[in-house]
């Protein structure tokens, strides 16, 4: 899905990605570029923390967006638990868009 949303934006911007290495992993993938091999286009919060000698840029003109969302059986719509865990969700992804808005 992010490969999809990723080319979209290119697409749209007029740029075709050249893919010379892949990875699952953020991780992994901020440690090529560390390492020199190219760039990595990833979702913010997976950027957080970054290597030592690379940049965080946004990416615009298109912004890539991606919707997120969660799920869960009926039977545990008014499990406290379940409802905890989706207002942290929620308050982290106003955290971003808050971020993303300095």
């Amino acid at each position: 899905m992010c490969t999809q949303i990723i080319n979209r934006a290119a697409s749209a911007a007029g740029v075709t990605p050249n893919y010379v290495a892949r990875s699952d992993d953020h991780h992994t993938a901020m440690a090529f570029v560390a390492a020199g091999v190219g760039v990595c286009v990833l979702p913010r919060p997976a950027a957080l923390t970054v290597p030592a000698g690379t940049a965080v840029l946004e990416v615009r003109d298109p912004v890539p967006r991606r919707r997120i969302v969660a799920l869960l059986r009926d039977s545990s719509e008014t499990n406290p638990a379940a409802q905890r865990a989706i207002d942290l969700l929620l308050e982290a992804a106003r955290g971003v868009d808050e971020a993303r808005a300095a």
